[in-house]
């Protein structure tokens, strides 16, 4: 397979480790019964280390999205955008209701507005939740999209972001006083700091000097994360979410840190030391590599209902690390051949595009 045009190394390899850290979140459930001892050590750990996996998400859609009048126009977009998330979402969401209704033997409800009600509000499968937020990302970047200076605008976005998203409402929250979600500018709210954040960071270079100062800050966000939650999650039953959520600056932190790294390695020389040492030519290397990434959409969207199946048939204890990582990878590769073999059947190939 050629590379996919436009789509760069960087951006498939995120793509894949993305959707690889999202089945290993999922995998690690039991974080949130908040366990004790080396458990509780281990599953916050993997919850915090893999926790930027849909940031990354979102910022490839920035990356990749921003700029899309280069390439075609409005109408072709959102009908682009329909065909490869709409009508998936809708197809698994009803394919999760046929499966919770087996599982726990009851019957559908067929009442429309039950159906629609469940499905937009991704209550079959609470993981589709993601959708929410990325069809309301679709229907605004077509604005985003007509201003020239794209770099320029995603430099204020970010600052103001970070200042009105990020950090401010994190101060609050340990200061133990509200902050008044409204004084947010509305072009910032929800994940669009991401799609900006995608967008400059594939877009502008660092030297060394601030790439460091970037990782730095990511380590420290990362760490501020997983103490934090240990720390303040003392003597309480719930875990404390004072340093989570997707927008909350540590994990922001995390997620850029990422994304710079991601972007700035030499993947031409990796490539080569693994070809020399496999006989494996380099084209064939990164062939692999896009058509692996090609698939992601459509593990995301099934390897829930292995999560839930696996430990059922097999017995397994899912408190294991065998279980939150062995099983995670080996699901993984499952639903990337279930995509695979879906995409070469007609009409099914729609459901994973």
């Amino acid at each position: 397979m050629n590379k996919p045009k436009g789509k760069k190394l960087y951006i498939a390899i995120l793509n894949i480790l993305a959707c690889q850290s999202v089945i290993i979140l999922h995998a690690n459930g039991v974080f949130w019964s908040h366990p004790s001892g080396s458990l509780w050590i281990t599953s916050n750990f993997l919850e915090t280390f893999f926790y930027p996996a849909v940031p990354i998400f979102f910022m490839i859609s920035g990356a990749t999205l921003l700029d899309y009048r280069q390439r075609y126009g409005t109408k072709e977009f959102l009908k682009r955008r329909f065909k490869k998330t709409g009508i998936p979402f809708l197809v698994w969401s009803m394919l999760a209701c046929f499966f919770i209704s087996y599982a726990n033997n009851v019957p559908v409800d067929w009442n429309p507005l039950h159906i629609i009600d469940n499905i937009e509000n991704t209550r079959y499968f609470s993981i589709y939740w993601f959708f929410i937020p990325l069809f309301s990302i679709y229907l605004t970047i077509p604005i985003l999209s007509l201003i020239e200076d794209k770099m320029r605008m995603c430099k204020y976005a970010i600052v103001i972001g970070m200042i009105f998203v990020c950090i401010l409402p994190l101060i609050c929250s340990l200061l133990k006083i509200s902050f008044n979600g409204q004084l947010t500018p509305s072009f910032v709210t929800g994940d669009m700091i991401f799609v900006f954040l995608g967008y400059y960071l594939s877009n502008v270079s660092f030297i060394k000097k601030r790439r460091m100062l970037i990782y730095i800050a990511g380590v420290l966000g990362w760490i501020m994360h997983f103490a934090g939650t240990i720390i303040l999650s003392i003597g309480q039953t719930d875990i404390n979410g004072t340093f989570k959520g997707y927008t909350n600056l540590p994990c922001v932190l995390h997620s850029i840190a990422l994304y710079v790294l991601f972007r700035q390695m030499d993947y031409q020389k990796m490539i080569k030391s693994v070809s020399l040492k496999t006989h494996v030519l380099d084209s064939h290397i990164k062939a692999f590599i896009y058509s692996l990434s090609e698939l992601t959409f459509g593990i995301y969207l099934s390897h829930f209902f292995f999560i839930q199946m696996i430990p059922v048939i097999l017995h397994l204890n899912v408190a294991s690390m065998v279980w939150r990582l062995g099983w995670a990878v080996i699901i993984f590769w499952c639903c990337a051949g279930l995509t695979y073999i879906m995409k070469k059947i007609p009409i099914i190939r729609y459901i994973v595009p």
